[in-house]
């Protein structure tokens, strides 16, 4: 018997080629190897599936993102770890699925407040990061930010790189974050980078 996590999981990653809209019961119900009167039974409706999807996938995000601020040695750790969860999260979302999100207020409201939140977790981070030390004080974080989230904004457009897109992001916030570090910062980095995890 297929579980409901299974379903959401099922339906979250179709929409990487499918918005809400254009994505079908029957899709999920073939992917998945069940009845669509199964799918009806659990959710009611394409409307509620959709809707439990993205919450479903939300929630997962945000555990992890606070998964690694819980575990992270240090806050560096956390904002290159973090990043690079939030870019794979967002990913996995086609740009059919933001066009056709609009449809779907709630859940559109419930991700731009997810996006939201993740802006403001960063906001907090760099500036505990520059309390602790690790990144120089005298610089403008949100320009930074805004340069970052352009690089980062381009790897969702560009698929022809050998690299994973993990790993360009991945490198993109290290390199980001070089420039700004102070010594500790830097030395936090090398850490990081040490441990070769794209």
């Amino acid at each position: 018997m297929i579980g409901k996590e299974q379903i959401l999981t099922c339906v979250t990653g179709l929409f990487n080629t499918c918005g809400p809209k254009s994505l079908g019961m029957d899709q999920v119900a073939q992917g998945l190897m069940i009845s669509k009167k199964s799918l009806y039974g659990i959710f009611g409706g394409k409307d509620k599936m959709i809707e439990d999807a993205i919450t479903f996938d939300v929630a997962s995000a945000s555990a992890k993102v606070k998964n690694i601020y819980e575990e992270a040695p240090n806050v560096i750790y956390a904002i290159v770890l973090s990043g690079v969860e939030i870019f794979k999260f967002f990913k996995n979302f086609s740009g059919l699925f933001w066009n056709e999100l609009k449809i779907y207020p709630e859940s559109e409201k419930y991700l731009n407040d997810f996006v939201k939140s993740c802006s403001e977790y960063g906001r907090k981070s760099l500036k505990t990061a520059i309390e602790s030390g690790f990144l120089l004080p005298d610089r403008d974080y949100e320009i930074i930010g805004d340069m970052l989230r352009d690089q980062v904004t381009r790897v969702f457009k560009e698929t022809d790189s050998i690299f994973s897109a993990e790993h360009i992001c991945y490198y993109c916030i290290v390199t980001v974050l070089r420039g700004v570090a102070t010594e500790k910062g830097r030395d936090a980095l090398d850490v990081i980078e040490a441990q070769n995890m794209y």
